[in-house]
């Protein structure tokens, strides 16, 4: 029975490595990064910041977005202070 729990968690370790992808500085870049900056006046929504690089520039775009605290879909925010 040990045999058998080593036998299968090497498998197991074998496989779960090789299914895996390397992450490189290229695929990183085209992560967003998201940041939290507050929750609305009305306690009903919460407002995010989400920034993607730009290496060509060497600047990151960033983007205000709202989004109820029931769910939904986010909504894009000119200005954070009008919420």
């Amino acid at each position: 029975m040990r045999r058998f729990f080593l036998i299968s968690n090497l498998i197991l370790t074998t496989w779960n490595a090789y299914s895996q992808n390397n992450l490189t500085p290229e695929l990183l870049w085209k992560l967003g990064r998201v940041s939290a900056v507050g929750i609305t006046k009305d306690n009903k929504g919460v407002v995010y910041a989400l920034s993607i690089p730009n290496v060509d520039e060497n600047k990151n775009n960033r983007r205000l977005y709202y989004i109820s605290l029931t769910g939904g879909t986010p909504r894009l925010v000119a200005d954070s202070n009008s919420l």
